[in-house]
């Protein structure tokens, strides 16, 4: 925090940050003040605001790079009267904030001293200036109108190609190869099949042993059937002869 003593409002502010001269009238713009809170200032309630004018919040660095811990007025005293500067992002040290870029986000136009009479006024109690960010409005969807469905032309229907009948190739006809007529082997002249010593083609009988001629053929006789009384007869004849010698030798 910068050396000084405890001030009041109005003059005071001057005396403590050796402000002085002609005063020039505010031109504080509604975006600068936005971008002091957010930057240099404190978040409450998840809103920016400036910090008490006796808080030790706010990082800074005067111009010999030494860094200070204070207030946000304290901080834009040291950028815009003694050449200091701070970050946007105080823990990565980026986003440099100086004179200049105060300048750029006050519409061009340099923080007079009236502007830091303002801020310290706006810093501390019921007059502590706080600005809610913009919240992304959410979008109300609309209605989609309905999209008209296509009326599909009927297709035309396709003329079927008639396809050609088929042709069929006959198969070619098989032509039978015919077997060669085998000659008769001719029959030896001088052969003896029945090996009975008359060659075949002089024998009655060529597979017979025991005909040669046509006269060795004897035709079967047949008997001549006997009556059967006869045979009784016989039999009988036989009976009384065998009982008549027996007969003739117990007499004896």
């Amino acid at each position: 925090m910068l050396v000084g003593f405890i001030i009041t409002k109005g003059v005071q502010v001057k005396n403590k940050y050796c402000i002085g001269g002609t005063s020039t009238p505010m031109a504080l713009t509604e975006n600068c003040k936005q971008y002091i809170a957010q930057y240099l200032g404190i978040v409450k309630n998840s809103d920016f605001c400036f910090s008490d004018t006796i808080a030790v919040t706010v990082k800074y660095w005067d111009t010999t790079d030494v860094s200070h811990m204070g207030s946000t007025l304290d901080a834009v005293v040291t950028i815009v009267k003694f050449e200091g500067y701070s970050y946007e992002d105080r823990v990565a040290e980026t986003g440099r904030i100086d004179a200049a870029k105060l300048t750029s986000e006050n519409g061009g136009v340099a923080l007079t001293d009236d502007d830091i009479t303002w801020i310290y006024d706006n810093s501390d109690g019921v007059d502590k200036y706080c600005y809610s960010p913009d919240a992304t409005p959410t979008p109300i969807p609309s209605t989609p109108s309905p999209t008209p469905t296509p009326t599909l032309a009927p297709s035309p229907t396709p003329t079927q190609t008639p396809s050609p009948p088929p042709v069929y190739t006959p198969a070619p006809m098989h032509t039978p190869t015919p077997s060669p007529i085998s000659s008769p082997s001719p029959t030896p002249t001088f052969v003896d099949s029945d090996g009975d010593g008359v060659l075949d083609r002089y024998d009655y009988a060529p597979y017979d042993p025991n005909v040669q001629t046509k006269g060795d053929i004897k035709p079967e006789t047949t008997p001549t059937p006997q009556p059967h009384g006869f045979e009784v007869l016989f039999v009988i004849v036989g009976l009384l002869l065998v009982a008549y010698l027996i007969k003739r030798r117990v007499v004896k």
